[in-house]
């Protein structure tokens, strides 16, 4: 649920584990240090098997941020004057 993009940053020692976009069918074999940025609310993803040690760092932009930002997420008729 991502509002525009979703950065993916990889690292450890592994093998396999490939980053599959679905619907442009692509299979991606993102090394240590690659940064890879993806509209990810709107392409199915999901990695391959793999072995060894991996970790991803994950950025995302959250689209409920502009929902609390309009309305506090339907909170604000609910919230006391100057809370916010």
């Amino acid at each position: 649920m991502d509002l525009k993009s979703c950065g993916v940053f990889p690292f450890g020692n592994w093998n396999g584990g490939e980053l599959c976009l679905f619907e442009p069918k692509l299979v991606l074999d993102l090394q240590p240090g690659d940064l890879f940025i993806f509209p990810s609310s709107d392409i199915t993803h999901f990695n391959l098997h793999m072995s060894g040690k991996r970790f991803s760092l994950v950025f995302q932009t959250d689209r409920e941020i502009v929902g609390w930002k309009e309305t506090r997420n339907d909170w604000l008729p609910h919230m006391a004057p100057g809370t916010i």
